[in-house]
């Protein structure tokens, strides 16, 4: 027996010191994503999760230190929190990867369950009953297990729910990025796919305490919360917005496209004439693509030359950052229409497309005795990529072998030569 209660007592200081600590830092990364959520809204949704769990942090508190009584009314409504934390998620990950306003009207549905808990607990609290929804106050166990579980059960359910929605919005995200964007290493969400990992064993703690009243429950659910908190608030504080205002942006000098540091005047060197109709990915037509098109054959004609145009003469794929609406724009087109031309008339997607193209310019880069002093990666910038592990991995997969492989191959062939 004294050993179960040393055991007890153990367990209940590591709950309150990991409690602490969860609010301790959700406060700060709470202001810091309010403060940010100018610039990304879907900040604000992030930080309404942080507060939902940080409530259930404090109510944590409240219990091992005794104080249910003087901390009820914030206990009454911790199944309320909980229950926001979800829709919070799901509306974050929306407003995060789709251009949509961060709130419309009937994203109100997704806190029914919400409302419904706080309208619940109102009447429970106006009929004198607030012991009820209050674990450790002294009324019968039946009674109150019975109301809390109705709170309770609910929420574990939802969250459950709103964690499979989250994971099957990133994914099918994740397939989209390819058609919208040249760069996606900074838009992949991979830190995501963690938070629903995390979020995931989470769930299973906090079923495992509120169905079977599992003390080592609370012991997980107090440690996952606490990683939980950390590991989001810092992701989402870094995490920029995705869908940004879209235009022709400035024309990057060598200044902007050497991240190295170098100020030089070179640029890759210029396409030939026939670079761009030559590009293997290009005018690879599959036969029925051409069925369901929106476009005219003459539409489609005149679409490319402008694209071909502007590749030649502007060299818009040195933009690190260049999306589909950027080009779109500068060859007065739709979106639509240029992913239209470019899938299912040039055989690729746009990422590929792109950095098709800013692999063919570090090549020509390599063979330009101009460029020799010049490191891989300083060629890879000036090219158009923004990293090192983007750059190493398009151009092994595009040529079969790394970078620095090919700079050697060259290199001999012109030595022999």
């Amino acid at each position: 027996m004294g050993g179960d209660r040393n055991l007890l007592g153990g367990i209940n200081k590591l709950n309150i010191i990991i409690a602490a600590a969860s609010v301790g830092q959700a406060a700060p990364l709470i202001l810091l994503l309010l403060r940010s959520a100018v610039k990304n809204r879907a900040n604000y949704w992030l930080a309404l999760a942080l507060a939902g769990l940080s409530i259930n942090c404090i109510a944590t508190l409240f219990l091992q230190f005794d104080m249910a009584h003087q901390g009820a009314l914030l206990l009454a409504f911790v199944p309320t929190a909980v229950l926001s934390i979800g829709p919070a998620l799901w509306l974050y990950i929306r407003t995060l990867t789709q251009p949509v306003p961060a709130f419309r009207r009937r994203d109100a549905l997704h806190f029914a369950l919400p409302i419904a808990a706080v309208v619940f607990t109102c009447g429970v609290i106006i009929d004198g009953r607030l012991e009820l929804l209050v674990p450790d106050m002294n009324v019968s166990m039946t009674s109150q297990t019975s109301v809390i579980l109705i709170m309770m059960a609910p929420a574990v359910a939802q969250i459950l729910v709103y964690l499979l929605a989250v994971f099957r919005a990133v994914t099918q995200y994740r397939r989209r990025l390819v058609e919208q964007f040249s760069e996606i290493e900074s838009r992949s969400l991979n830190w995501v796919t963690g938070l629903f990992g995390v979020a995931f064993g989470l769930w299973l703690a906090w079923a495992m305490t509120w169905t079977w009243s599992l003390q080592i429950g609370n012991s997980i659910t107090a440690i996952g919360i606490a990683i939980y908190i950390g590991y989001m608030g810092y992701y989402g504080v870094i995490q920029r917005s995705i869908y940004i205002r879209h235009g022709v942006r400035r024309k990057r000098s060598v200044a902007t496209t050497a991240n190295s540091g170098r100020e030089s005047a070179h640029a890759p060197p210029a396409m030939e004439e026939s670079a761009v109709s030559e590009t293997p990915m290009l005018d690879r037509v599959e036969a029925g693509k051409y069925v369901r098109s929106t476009l005219t054959a003459e539409q489609i004609a005149v679409l490319q030359a402008r694209l071909e145009a502007v590749i030649k003469t502007d060299k818009p794929y040195l933009e690190e950052d260049l999306t589909l609406a950027d080009l779109a724009e500068q060859i007065d087109a739709t979106p639509n229409q240029l992913s239209q031309l470019i899938n299912q008339h040039m055989g690729a997607n746009f990422y590929d497309f792109i950095n098709r193209m800013r692999i063919d310019a570090v090549k020509r880069a390599i063979d330009d005795p101009s460029f020799d002093s010049f490191s891989l990666l300083d060629v890879a910038y000036i090219s158009g990529f923004r990293s090192k592990t983007t750059f190493n991995s398009v151009f092994k997969r595009v040529e079969g072998m790394t970078p620095s492989e090919y700079r050697k191959t060259r290199s001999r062939q012109a030595t022999a030569a």
